[in-house]
């Protein structure tokens, strides 16, 4: 086995882990309290990561099958899409989860809803995908303006959703709930980590995938973590 098999295969896994790990955390924080709104949009946002990571898995598995272009095409823009709300509803989470579920408004939450589909009818229309063919099928999205915008956009919703849990939740709650906050807090720190490490598998040349396999990787192991931290009822 060469060892860009061998990423492969671990990019195959840590894809898995995510989709996986995205609908068990959507269902587990459903079944624990479907009533508490905080715990709704948790589960969107699990669901959303989860299709981001299900969507890599299906072009990475059935392209080198069928060598259709269509399927990263369609899975790449998806994935994207899927990851833009599904920072989106994160964000949102914090809100409610520090502030209450007061925060959640029709004027906070239309503008960011308006914003993310516009831009997300870009990406479905606009050419920015450059197929780099070989053993492990790879995909290189144009810097400007499109990627660039969408790790802006992910960007804002991470850093707001770190300052908020930190400002209003860490520092103003004691006992048990601040240490969920404080584990939530990590997972945040570490999706952050998994940004930057996917902002620089497009920047630097990596044609063995070393990068894209631990951005999996740790978005995997943020999304679990996060979940741990969140998996509340509203009255702890």
């Amino acid at each position: 086995m060469t060892i860009e098999q061998t990423f492969q295969i671990l990019g195959f896994i840590f894809e898995g882990i995510g989709l996986i790990s995205g609908l068990t955390i959507a269902f587990l924080v459903l079944k624990k309290d479907s009533k508490y709104i905080g715990n709704r949009l948790m589960a969107i946002s699990m669901v959303f990561f989860g299709l981001y990571m299900g969507s890599i898995l299906l072009y990475d598995i059935f392209y080198p099958i069928f060598q259709q272009d269509w399927l990263i095409e369609v899975f790449f823009r998806i994935c994207l899409i899927a990851i833009l709300f599904g920072s989106m509803f994160l964000f949102f989470t914090i809100q409610v989860s520090v502030k209450a579920s007061i925060w959640l408004t029709f004027k906070r939450v239309v503008p960011y809803v308006l914003v993310l589909t516009a831009y997300s009818i870009w990406i479905w229309f606009y050419d920015f995908i450059t197929i780099i063919s070989g053993e492990q099928v790879n995909t290189k999205a144009e810097l400007i303006p499109t990627l660039l915008l969408l790790i802006l956009a992910v960007l804002f919703f991470i850093m707001h959703s770190i300052i908020g849990i930190y400002r209003f939740g860490i520092r103003k709650t004691e006992g048990e709930r601040k240490k969920k906050m404080i584990t939530f807090f990590m997972g945040l720190i570490i999706s952050l980590a998994a940004i930057i490490i996917n902002v620089l598998s497009n920047i630097l040349d990596d044609p063995i995938g070393v990068l894209d396999v631990l951005f999996f990787g740790t978005l995997a192991l943020a999304m679990v973590i996060m979940a741990l931290g969140l998996t509340r009822k509203p009255e702890e």
